[in-house]
């Protein structure tokens, strides 16, 4: 008997735990701060867990709650349950962050961690020297500097709708970058540094200082998001002005200029001289998606 009404007390604990996991998810998802953490197009997803742990954890504690009553109707002693510290950590594992994320606000991360993080540089970025001694033009993919591989596979697979969007800025001569574009806007850029030279370009992003860019020269970035906050990745330009150094770390800045090109580790990138820089405030979402189907 003692045994199960031990099993009878952890099944009870699960189902609380399950229960606050699942009014958290209805938290995050009613605030509008689950986007914080993923992208929209996971979204649906989050309602699918939270509709299933919220049902696991309810049968759980009903399930105990019908045993404990059949117990008092046939029985008139009871063991107290004990609970192990060992199951107790296992417990407090999960407990603790329900809660912190209960009593904490929902925060972003900012540019220092693109400060120390750095502009991921894939393998497959193809170096000014090999190309000199190939005797190749430069024609390096920007974008498998900035992301991982896995996000550049996902990228072609919506390669219709970049074609068509490629189409209209080759036919712009001042280009706007809007936040549902960004990803793909600057991947574009990024492909044909050549091609884009010379036209006016205007976006939006918090200023990084990279080690690896110097002189009067800054990163202006956003951080773009494939499925949730642990893939983000840095996705900007290097941008070039009067005083752009001087611009603090973390600040959020609308520039306008031309767009050049430059180096970055021995890899050809896209440079915007500024004709116009604007300090703003931080978007209310501050994170761009990639253009996956949603």
């Amino acid at each position: 008997m003692e045994k199960e009404e031990q099993k009878a007390y952890h099944r009870y604990i699960r189902g609380i735990i399950l229960i606050g996991l699942a009014m958290l998810l209805f938290k995050l998802l009613v605030t509008g701060n689950i986007y914080n953490f993923i992208a929209p197009k996971m979204i649906k997803f989050t309602y699918i867990a939270f509709v299933v742990i919220l049902l696991l954890g309810s049968l759980q504690v009903w399930r105990d709650g019908r045993e404990k009553q059949d117990d008092c109707n046939c029985c008139k002693h009871h063991t107290e349950s004990k609970l192990g510290m060992k199951s107790l950590f296992v417990y407090v594992l999960f407990v603790v962050p329900i809660i912190s994320a209960f009593l904490f606000g929902s925060v972003t991360i900012d540019g220092s961690l693109a400060g120390k993080r750095g502009m991921n540089q894939s393998a497959q970025a193809i170096s000014m020297k090999k190309n000199e001694i190939e005797g190749r033009q430069v024609n390096s993919d920007w974008r498998e500097v900035l992301v991982d591989q896995d996000e550049i596979s996902n990228l072609s697979t919506n390669y219709h709708t970049e074609e068509q969007l490629t189409k209209s800025m080759l036919g712009q001569h001042k280009i706007q970058v809007k936040d549902k574009d960004y990803v793909q806007t600057m991947s574009i850029i990024g492909q044909d540094v050549n091609g884009f030279k010379g036209k006016e370009i205007t976006f939006a992003g918090f200023i990084y200082k990279d080690r690896d860019v110097t002189g009067n020269k800054a990163v202006v970035a956003r951080y773009g998001i494939t499925c949730c906050i642990a893939d983000a990745s840095v996705w900007g330009m290097i941008v070039t002005g009067k005083d752009v150094e001087k611009i603090s770390e973390k600040t959020w800045v609308k520039v306008t200029g031309i767009l050049d090109k430059t180096t970055y580790k021995r890899t050809l990138f896209p440079l915007v001289k500024i004709s116009k820089v604007e300090k703003i405030n931080k978007p209310t979402d501050p994170y761009v998606y990639d253009a996956l189907p949603q």
